[in-house]
């Protein structure tokens, strides 16, 4: 009996150094390159005072002049879930003068969505904008509604599309379309093929909470990407670990394609746009990138270089985003990489988590970079010098 006890104390203490190892290593690429100048910028919403919680994603429409963000604040929503309601917790859609970018200290946003998210659950997560001329005519918001039935609570999601032709973008108003499909059970981003049609990634193939754990726990890549280009959607890539970002590259770059960040895979998967749509859902990835650490959101610069946000040690972030082993902060990092050049080595920058805990989207605009997470309330506003 001793000796068993003294076999079961070693494999505790093999599991519990295993476990730091897990929590506090991340990957370590050499950084290409480049600098960041990063500044701390709190979002405070217009006539309310408010602090803008928890911004998931932001695009940017250069015609307007403006950035779009999604946000709300996760960690309460989890809070009220778990004490089985009242869900009371809405995010919104802000927008950003990009002008504002150059000032210093707090900066004041308008929330587009007040008079939509006064009607229903508004919980915006993913977005993605429709500009074939530089300018919005279209704004696809994936809203992670959770609602209760019957005293639980139960994800309801939708995708809310938004007409932004014409409008001065002082309120967006009620969408054009509400689409939700059972298949649509976990969305996390997309993308406009059109002013209505998208792809959005599905982040697990489980859609109840037991069975996706279960699912990451066993590593399965059961993750895909539906189309929805009217009618029913249908999956046209799947075997993903964790589809997460999605992408299009330029029409003017040749065939397009569609590049998903796949965040247990550490990689993007690239597809060719045309197969994708015409294939059964079975298709393989044309190659691979693999990446230092776990991405997310996707954001483009104007000489057509990805920007990606990745964290770069995911066990670390889950215990962090569940409050597990007393872990209260989580690093973040920014990749950006040139999806045609294999070859060029990635840029990486990493944020510790006393100044942003992880990093969800790192959007370009001119030599600014805003880097946000939808586990924290903050802005980082960084300068680039040309090669970060």
């Amino acid at each position: 009996m001793k000796r068993i006890l003294k076999i079961l104390a070693a494999l505790a203490v093999v599991l519990a150094l295993g476990l730091v190892v897990l929590l506090h290593h991340h990957e370590i690429f050499a950084p290409a390159a480049g600098h960041l100048s990063c500044t701390v910028r709190l979002l405070r919403i217009e006539g309310s005072g408010d602090l803008v919680e928890g911004p998931e994603d932001i695009v940017v429409d250069t015609g307007r002049g403006v950035a779009y963000i999604s946000a709300y604040n996760r960690f309460r929503l989890k809070a009220e879930i778990s004490a089985g309601g009242p869900l009371t917790t809405k995010g919104g859609i802000f927008r950003l003068d990009l002008d504002d970018l150059a000032g210093s200290g707090e900066i004041t946003v308008r929330d587009l969505s007040a008079s939509f998210a006064a009607r229903q659950p508004f919980r915006p997560h993913g977005i993605a904008l429709y500009a074939p001329d530089g300018r919005g005519q279209a704004l696809f918001v994936i809203n992670r509604r959770h609602i209760m039935v019957e005293g639980q609570p139960r994800i309801d999601p939708t995708v809310e599309i938004f007409d932004l032709e014409g409008q001065t973008i002082e309120d967006l108003g009620p969408p054009v379309a509400t689409i939700r499909d059972p298949l649509m059970c976990g969305p996390n981003d997309l993308v406009a093929l059109d002013n209505r049609r998208f792809l959005v990634s599905n982040d697990h193939g489980a859609c109840t909470p037991g069975a996706q754990f279960i699912e990451e726990l066993l590593g399965w890549k059961d993750a895909y990407v539906l189309a929805f280009e009217g009618g029913r959607p249908r999956v046209v890539a799947s075997r993903i670990g964790y589809a997460n970002g999605l992408a299009l590259t330029p029409k003017s770059a040749g065939r397009q394609k569609l590049l998903v960040s796949a965040t247990r895979d550490k990689a993007v998967h690239i597809y060719d746009l045309e197969a994708l749509l015409a294939g059964d859902g079975s298709i393989e990835p044309e190659r691979s990138i693999a990446l230092p650490g776990s991405p997310d959101n996707f954001s483009w610069d104007a000489e057509g270089r990805l920007y990606l946000a990745v964290f770069p040690n995911i066990y670390r972030f889950a215990a962090f985003m569940r409050g597990w082993f007393g872990i209260d902060t989580a690093p973040g990092g920014m990749v950006r990489l040139d999806w045609r050049s294999p070859a060029e080595p990635p840029y990486l920058h990493i944020f510790p988590g006393q100044t942003l805990n992880g990093v969800t989207v790192a959007a370009p605009y001119g030599d600014w970079l805003m880097v946000a997470s939808g586990f924290d309330n903050k802005l980082l506003v960084c300068q680039r010098d040309g090669h970060a």
